[in-house]
């Protein structure tokens, strides 16, 4: 089952889904940071349970571009996956419809392709960093 988490309940949530996420996000962005973007209405966050247990989470935000609007998945992480990614998939689809929303995107590690090739989605851009350090 998904269950979107309302702002009010963020709190009751967090001590299981808070480590289900943390694995799943890259070094630009922390668990505190996720929270408080989740706390200021910035980001959402969907539950994943399997008979009645949390399993999964996914996070995600709204990003609206000069020419089109996306639903971001942020970072998604925990157990089971084969058992309710479809379902995960068929809520973001429903849900970028009914907010009229151009696109689903997601930027993750390359396994990702793996898994959401089968449901539509391919390969659009990647992106590479340099660090710096100066001074």
């Amino acid at each position: 089952m998904i269950r979107h988490i309302k702002t009010e309940a963020i709190d009751s949530y967090w001590p299981i889904v808070s480590g289900l996420i943390e694995p799943a996000l890259d070094e630009e962005t922390s668990i505190l940071d996720v929270y408080n973007k989740l706390m200021d209405e910035m980001m959402s966050l969907l539950s994943i349970s399997i008979h009645g247990e949390i399993v999964a989470a996914c996070v995600c935000e709204f990003v609206d571009y000069p020419r089109i609007s996306a639903l971001r998945v942020v970072a998604v992480g925990g157990d089971k996956m084969k058992e309710w990614l479809p379902d995960l998939i068929d809520a973001l689809d429903e849900w970028a419809e009914d907010s009229k929303i151009d696109r689903i995107e997601q930027m993750g590690r390359d396994g990702w392709m793996k898994v959401l090739k089968g449901y539509g989605y391919r390969k659009r851009y990647t992106f590479m960093t340099k660090e710096l350090s100066y001074g």
